[in-house]
């Protein structure tokens, strides 16, 4: 029978005494006794710590490692990134999780919001301690967890350079280029709508320097995969005449490429759409190696 006593503020910080934690180790993987043990302490002793500094989840992750006892704790609201004291290093129970190759605390703990950036004090995380313990169950885990979060870095700030193109913000577009940890992956082969890409977009907004700065990080020339247009046909429709004159320079190959959707190249969607000046200069590039005499001959 445990011994009944007044429930605590479950904002006050007490001590766990000997009989607690011996309570705890006995039925740490025994969720109706940890219940009763909860109704007849209160809430607040969620919140208590022992000697050197471990809550009850603490224990139970590192006794038991019983996964339905620690969801029933955090259903109770104690704290997932509690941090013992020194003399245990400082550590969450994601720690201990980590430590013992728990992963099915390990995903319960992380449903609950422990955060895997937390060092203890050796200045490891999780996955530092799962490494140094070899804990291949959990080193997967978190390591699919970091590399989930850096792709949705990555995809967050592919889509600040998306938008700083479309108000052709050059500094802006600069800046999130300059953030990225995959610039040249993100560049090559973000697209806005899995159609559209980011050169594509530049072409269509007229900024030559975002377009000279995507072609500076290898920005992908390939034509939308929706309208076949490429950039090139882009800025020949727009009239954009100095982002023709660099495409045109910088990958003559273009010259050649029509629109797939309409079969019209960029010298005749220019002259579609009544822009001038372009056509003039294109009509100026009457070389063979760029493909350009052959247009001519069968589609003039």
């Amino acid at each position: 029978m445990i011994q009944s006593l007044i429930p605590e503020d479950v904002n006050s910080k007490k001590s766990l005494t000997r009989e607690d934690v011996n309570f705890i180790k006995s039925y740490s993987n025994n969720v109706m006794s940890m219940i009763s043990f909860l109704d007849e302490r209160g809430l607040g002793i969620l919140h208590w710590t022992d000697d050197i500094g471990r809550t009850i989840l603490h224990h139970i992750v590192d006794n038991s490692g019983n996964a339905a006892c620690v969801k029933l704790l955090l259903e109770k609201n104690a704290n997932p990134n509690a941090v013992s004291g020194i003399d245990d290093k400082c550590s969450t129970p994601l720690h201990y999780a980590a430590k013992t190759n728990n992963l099915a605390c390990m995903i319960t703990l992380l449903e609950y919001g422990a955060k895997i950036d937390i060092k203890n004090s050796m200045g490891k995380r999780a996955i530092d301690v799962a490494t140094d313990y070899g804990s291949t169950d959990c080193i997967n885990r978190l390591h699919a967890i970091y590399e989930l979060r850096e792709k949705e870095d990555e995809l967050s700030k592919a889509k600040a350079l998306y938008e700083s193109i479309k108000i052709n913000d050059f500094d802006g577009a600069k800046r999130a280029l300059d953030n990225m940890k995959s610039t040249y992956t993100t560049v090559k082969e973000y697209s806005y709508d899995g159609n559209e890409t980011l050169l594509n977009s530049a072409c269509f907004h007229g900024n030559k320097a975002i377009v000279k700065l995507l072609l500076d990080n290898q920005a992908d020339v390939r034509p939308n995969s929706g309208t076949g247009e490429t950039p090139l046909y882009i800025a020949c429709c727009n009239g954009h005449l100095d982002v023709v004159v660099l495409l045109a320079q910088t990958f003559p190959e273009l010259l050649n490429l029509p629109c797939k959707k309409e079969q019209i190249y960029p010298l005749h969607a220019a002259i579609i759409h009544g822009k001038e000046s372009i056509v003039e200069y294109l009509l100026t590039l009457r070389y063979v190696e760029h493909g350009l005499e052959k247009v001519f001959l069968n589609n003039s």
